[in-house]
């Protein structure tokens, strides 16, 4: 023990004695003066016109209704692979709320028909290939990345995860216990905290929009349920797919063509969903936590996502903001 704090000594002098010995940081530059001829006053600089061009994709129309968006970007040596569908969680049955998130999940964790799930995780991880799937509001959304070269067989597993997920039942369990695990740790963030009670103020307590996952809702889901749900809403005609990346368009309309081959249509109907009423019971509302943080919100029903001036009050809110 004597020599070890002995060497322990010896250590912190000899890097006591380095910085005192390291040379004096040099100082930086002084800012460089305006050009001579920059405008006193800047309220009078000027601009030239903004062009902004925007590449046209190249649209691709399935038999089975998949509508297929095609960017060709050969900068980098990668495809890129987006597809959303309508279906979310303002579509899950109240009593088991959570359905479309675990259902999303477990589409990606839980295997493929052919590959389990830890066999279809290694070979992702083998191509150095990313897919995701996850389920908001009103969209489920999706994912692949890969390199070019392993772009065709990162494809083939994105599909069979859509057409013919697994849904293991051991994987169920953890996904549920998962979900259960950050249901009771809800309330641990005030913004969180926050967040969830806006909603319910805005919406309406009863609306879809403000509908929350519980452990009894969760614990109500079964496998039987996932297949349901994939069923009906995980269709070509329900979809719109968007590929980006170093690609062949011809080629790429071959590969998607051949991949999603077989992949049958259906009639999509998904649940009424009430209207968001316009009254809010407005005020300062206060939500007592025993939290060191203290989180605000202000705001209220804004315009709905098709209206004309999203993207000018988008902006506005940027500026503000």
């Amino acid at each position: 023990m004597r020599r070890r704090g002995r060497l322990a000594e010896r250590l912190a002098a000899l890097l006591l004695a380095l910085l005192l010995a390291a040379p004096a940081p040099i100082a930086a530059d002084p800012p460089a003066h305006a050009p001579a001829d920059a405008p006193a006053d800047p309220r009078t600089l000027t601009y030239g016109p903004l062009s902004i061009s925007f590449p046209k994709p190249e649209k691709l129309f399935l038999p089975n209704g998949l509508l297929v968006y095609l960017f060709e970007d050969h900068e980098l040596p990668l495809v890129d692979v987006t597809i959303d569908f309508k279906a979310g969680s303002i579509f899950d049955p109240p009593e088991k709320a959570g359905l479309a998130a675990l259902a999303a999940t477990m589409m990606r964790t839980g295997g493929t028909a052919t590959m389990t799930p830890d066999a279809l995780d290694e070979a992702l991880e083998f191509m150095a290939a990313q897919i995701s799937l996850y389920a908001s509001a009103d969209m489920l959304g999706g994912s692949v990345a890969a390199v070019k070269d392993r772009f065709p067989e990162a494809l083939r597993i994105f599909a069979s995860l859509l057409r013919a997920p697994r849904f293991d039942a051991g994987r169920l369990e953890v996904e549920k216990a998962r979900a259960i695990e950050e249901i009771r740790r809800r309330f641990d963030e005030p913004a969180d905290v926050a967040e969830i009670n806006f909603r319910k103020l805005v919406y309406g307590a009863r609306s879809p929009w403000a509908r929350l996952s519980s452990v009894a809702s969760i614990g109500r889901i079964g496998r039987e349920d996932l297949g349901e749900w994939q069923r009906r809403y995980v269709r070509p005609n329900n979809a719109v797919m968007g590929v980006a990346g170093d690609f062949d368009a011809g080629q790429m309309k071959a590969l998607i063509e051949a991949t999603f081959r077989g992949w049958s249509d259906a009639k999509i109907t998904p649940p009424p969903v009430p209207k968001v009423k316009d009254d809010i019971p407005f005020g300062v509302h206060l939500i007592a936590r025993p939290l060191s943080q203290t989180h605000v919100e202000i705001g209220h029903l804004g315009v709905w996502r098709f209206h004309p001036d999203k993207f000018a009050i988008k902006i506005l809110n940027f500026i503000l903001g």
